[in-house]
């Protein structure tokens, strides 16, 4: 049986493990990315096999989910629950892999209030541009 003691040095080292890997991710990648490196680390406690993971689900379901929000866009009356849950997805997403400026995106069409066609479509554009921003720096960084 561990001890809590043998269990919390085990955590311990992963978390030391985890920090040192953000500060190197940092230092790498120490110009401004639509990744945010240091959290991705932090989030996966440094493995890399894991940040690829990670970062495959969110490539693979972010630009399902802003799809739903585009179709929603074209339904009148607009589902306003819809909206805010498809930018609320997106936004979640985006904070755990460290994809800031899409996060950023995400929330403040969350925050709309204004669900007219030319203020969704604004939202869209920024959300898609973010995206389309991070997707390719991704598949750039994980071939380094």
């Amino acid at each position: 049986m561990t001890t809590h003691r043998a269990q919390s040095r085990g955590y311990t080292a992963r978390w030391s493990a985890s920090l040192a890997a953000a500060q190197e991710a940092s230092a790498r990648n120490g110009q401004h990315t639509p990744l945010d490196h240091a959290h991705l680390a932090r989030y996966t406690l440094g493995d890399r096999a894991l940040e690829l993971e990670i970062l495959d689900l969110f490539l693979n379901q972010a630009p399902q989910t802003l799809d739903s929000l585009r179709e929603l866009a074209v339904i009148r009356p607009m589902d306003p629950k819809g909206w805010v849950a498809g930018c609320h997805t997106i936004k979640g997403s985006a904070r755990a892999v460290g994809a800031v400026t899409l996060a950023e995106a995400s929330e403040s069409g969350e925050r709309e209030l204004d669900l007219s066609p030319e203020h969704i479509e604004r939202h869209l554009i920024a959300m898609a541009a973010a995206l389309q921003d991070v997707a390719a720096y991704i598949t750039v960084w994980r071939q380094n």
